[in-house]
């Protein structure tokens, strides 16, 4: 096995014209739907799964060939699923070898994220705009994305706290507030119900919430959890949070 068989980017060598693929890591095949050898004998069936509207941003920076590129596509695989790659190159200047090298990498999973965090954060600033209640965000991983200044104040800590700790210590009442006070037998934690929010897509209203803080039981708070976006799993769950007595 070559080094590109091991290496987790794809390694690839063409000529300088680019029109010819000397080598090709084998599994390229996982990647593209095509094998190794059927990208080297017809480089066509790799230029062409580009995604048409990435066609020219692709051959600007292939075209400047001066030192190397960096450029990130779309690329639609054998079987028709779409996925985003970042193409890395370098032009070989020894004289004995006129050939351009390069890595594919797949970036689908991070390019999502990044989108995802655009998204959220816009929606947010959205939602703050025009919502005078104590407002966080959890991302996609029910990790604290945003919050607005009034979230800190609602906890009983200063603007520059670490809000991520006292979230993981809320706990959650299953029964909601306007039902009376339910018992604390068997509390849920933020997290638990903000995962059940995030996969199911359905807000869940009313939940009243207890921090434990200093050796004492802050609250009774009360709680939304409202999904983001339209997709199931929902992009991130926006908390709501209602002050003791307000």
């Amino acid at each position: 096995r070559g080094l590109g068989d091991v290496y987790k980017r794809q390694v690839w060598k063409r000529d300088h014209t680019m029109r010819r693929i000397l080598y090709l890591s084998r599994r390229i095949e996982g990647l593209t739907g095509w094998s190794a050898e059927e990208l080297c004998r017809n480089p066509a069936l790799l230029d062409d799964a580009i995604h048409p509207d990435d066609r020219l941003a692709v051959a600007a920076a292939r075209g400047m060939q001066q030192v190397g590129w960096s450029v990130t596509y779309r690329l639609i695989r054998r079987d028709g699923q779409e996925r985003t790659l970042q193409e890395m190159a370098t032009v070989l200047e020894d004289s004995n070898d006129h050939g351009v090298v390069g890595t594919l990498a797949d970036v689908t999973r991070q390019t999502q994220l990044s989108r995802t965090t655009e998204l959220l954060a816009a929606g947010f600033q959205t939602l703050a705009a025009g919502e005078a209640s104590p407002l966080a965000l959890l991302d996609g991983a029910l990790r604290l994305a945003h919050s607005n200044a009034g979230f800190a104040e609602a906890l009983g800590v200063g603007a520059g706290a670490a809000l991520q700790p006292l979230l993981d210590q809320l706990a959650l009442e299953v029964a909601p507030a306007a039902a009376g006070v339910a018992s604390l037998q068997q509390p849920l934690s933020l997290r638990q119900q903000a995962g059940q929010v995030l996969q199911s897509g359905e807000a869940l209203l009313g939940l009243t919430a207890w921090l434990p803080l200093d050796g004492q039981r802050l609250g009774p708070y009360r709680l939304d959890l409202l999904p983001l976006g339209q997709e199931q799993p929902a992009c991130g769950v926006l908390v709501r949070l209602q002050r003791p007595g307000a």
